[in-house]
């Protein structure tokens, strides 16, 4: 399914855990993708009772089982990458570190999952720009598309980045507080929870545990139904400990 990778804990560094759980969102979202598909088939099977198709339905409920299963190992073989890498960061564990199967595939796209509006060029421009590395070029782009459009579909996406271009750029507080405007101002839109799993994010960072803690927490109860509310849970989980 997924190649094996070997990671040096004690070199990696805080943008390599960001992109790493970045994959892992989007590897999850394909297996959730993957796991609603087959729910909904093994339920069509067992409803559908002619006597002619029932050895057939026998047959591919126990397959579509089989898939079934091994999503759910896919799935809980990211978490438990997860936590060690986590672990491996926070902690600074020493020497190489073999990983169970690292999960492929790209970050997701900013604004996917809606059309974009009549802004999409300008915020298309400071995208760009952030994917460059030229994070107050692109802070600048992303300030004057919401000045512009902030009733635009993209403008969730346009709030969560420009705080980003201040995490990059090791301005935590004013990461947090423009992580604090995506609540306020898109309080339903799915760049929420990550505005609120990169807060919990910033604070472990700086060695405020609790802050962290309550971050993470309001994951799980405001959006237990988010790929974030998975990796905020294993955070949870391994700061409990």
């Amino acid at each position: 399914m997924v190649p094996l990778a070997l990671l040096c804990g004690a070199c990696a560094s805080k943008g390599d855990l960001q992109q790493l759980e970045t994959n892992m969102l989007s590897e999850i979202r394909a297996l959730r993708a993957s796991q609603d598909s087959l729910n909904r088939e093994l339920r069509g099977a067992f409803l559908d009772s002619l006597e002619t198709q029932q050895q057939r339905q026998a047959r591919g409920t126990s397959q579509q089982q089989r898939q079934l299963d091994e999503v759910q190992r896919s799935l809980a073989q990211i978490l438990d990458l997860l936590g060690q890498i986590q672990r491996e960061m926070e902690w600074g564990a020493a020497g190489r570190a073999a990983v169970v199967p690292l999960p492929a595939g790209p970050a997701p796209a900013a604004g996917e999952g809606g059309d974009a509006g009549e802004g999409a060029p300008l915020y298309n421009s400071a995208q760009n720009q952030f994917n460059r590395g030229a994070y107050e070029t692109a802070r600048t782009g992303f300030a004057e598309f919401l000045r512009l459009y902030p009733g635009d579909e993209l403008a969730p996406d346009a709030q969560f980045y420009l705080a980003r271009t201040y995490e990059e750029t090791d301005d935590a507080d004013a990461a947090l507080a423009e992580y604090a405007r995506v609540l306020e101002l898109y309080p339903n839109s799915r760049r929420a929870p990550s505005a609120l799993y990169a807060s919990g994010r910033i604070e472990l960072d700086r060695g405020n545990t609790q802050d962290a803690v309550e971050f993470f927490s309001r994951v799980v109860r405001g959006y237990p139904n988010s790929d974030e509310a998975i990796l905020a849970q294993q955070r949870l989980s391994d700061l409990r400990r």
